[in-house]
C-alpha cells in the first residue's frame, strides 16, 4: 500500500515537471515575442514621423491646393494638411480649411 502511493506520488511529480518544463519554455518563447514586439514599436515609432513628414508635405499640399481648386473652382476654401510642430509624441497630420488667399478660417473676418 505505501508503495503504491510512493509510486503514485513519483508520476505525479515526473507528470509536473514535464509540465513545469513545457510551462518554462512557453515563459521563454512569451519574452522573446514581448522583446521582439518591442524593438517593433520603438522602430515604428522612430520611422512613421518620418513617413507622415515626407507625405504631407508642403509640396503635396500644392498639388491637393491645384487639384482641388481645378475640381470645385467656384469653392472659396480649400483643404489643406498641417503637421503640428511638436519635437516628441506622435505626429498626425491635421487637415485644415483654408481661404484661396491662403488664410484659416480663424484669421479671415467675419461676415
Amino acid at each position: 500500500m505505501l508503495l503504491e502511493q510512493i509510486q503514485v506520488v513519483c508520476t505525479d511529480r515526473e507528470r509536473s515537471i514535464e509540465r513545469m518544463t513545457k510551462v518554462c519554455g512557453a515563459l521563454t518563447e512569451v519574452k522573446t515575442r514581448l522583446s521582439q514586439a518591442k524593438k517593433v514599436s520603438e522602430a515604428a515609432n522612430v520611422v512613421c514621423p518620418e513617413i507622415v513628414k515626407r507625405v504631407f508635405n508642403i509640396s503635396r499640399n500644392k498639388v491637393w491646393r491645384d487639384f482641388f481648386v481645378r475640381v470645385a473652382p467656384l469653392e472659396p476654401f480649400v483643404p489643406a494638411f498641417r503637421l503640428p510642430h511638436r519635437a516628441e509624441g506622435k505626429i498626425e497630420a491635421v487637415l485644415e480649411t483654408l481661404h484661396r488667399s491662403g488664410k484659416g478660417l480663424s484669421s479671415l473676418a467675419p461676415c
